[in-house]
């Protein structure tokens, strides 16, 4: 015998199961929470001492003025001598004085818009913003195998970024694309932003 009591519990008011077609379909259309970006109202730990967080500073100045550092972009590598740095080949010497001037140009606090307004963030200051991993160059599949991350990969992995509330930005490469020659950036879609 049927149980119409059951039967009447899985129909909705309109006469229709719920559910189907027209619940998933409503599910995505739903907007995904998302976290705010935390404010720390607590102070900084000083984990090295001055003296030491001095000693680093200045070691790698020196290794950035003699020793130089390497670019393999050509682009970055014409800025830096548009902006005055020793250029030799990809090998760049950074001047204290030429850094010090650029660093200080950095604003302590920017802000990083979203396609959707609500999503926008503070980052610097005393905002913390939580964005997933970046660059790795190997993933692991579900059948436990360690391979070469994929534009299918990232791909994959920004859109579950995207559906965490926990994370506030996506727009980082979480996983390199290998099919993809370096430099990479010329060939990837533009970066997803929330």
């Amino acid at each position: 015998m049927i149980n119409t009591n059951e039967l009447a519990k899985q129909v909705s008011a309109s006469g229709r199961r719920a559910g189907g077609r027209e619940g998933r379909r409503a599910m995505r259309a739903a907007p995904i929470a998302s976290f705010p970006t935390l404010v720390r109202n607590i102070p900084v730990y000083q984990m090295v001492p001055d003296e030491a967080v001095e000693l680093i500073h200045e070691e790698s100045l020196k290794i950035l003025e003699e020793v130089g550092c390497e670019f393999r972009d050509d682009e970055a590598v014409v800025m830096w001598k548009a902006a005055g740095a020793d250029v030799k080949g990809t090998r760049v010497h950074i001047d204290r004085a030429l850094l010090m001037s650029l660093v200080s140009q950095v604003p302590s606090e920017f802000t990083l818009n979203a396609r959707n307004p609500e999503r926008t963030v503070k980052v610097g200051g005393r905002n913390t913003v939580f964005v997933p991993m970046y660059g790795a160059p190997y993933v692991r599949d579900l059948d436990n195998t360690r391979r070469y991350g994929s534009l299918e990969d990232l791909n994959n992995f920004h859109k579950l970024s995207y559906m965490s509330p926990a994370l506030h930005s996506s727009s980082s490469i979480i996983c390199e694309p290998m099919e993809i020659p370096v430099p990479r950036w010329s060939g990837m879609p533009p970066c997803w932003t929330r």
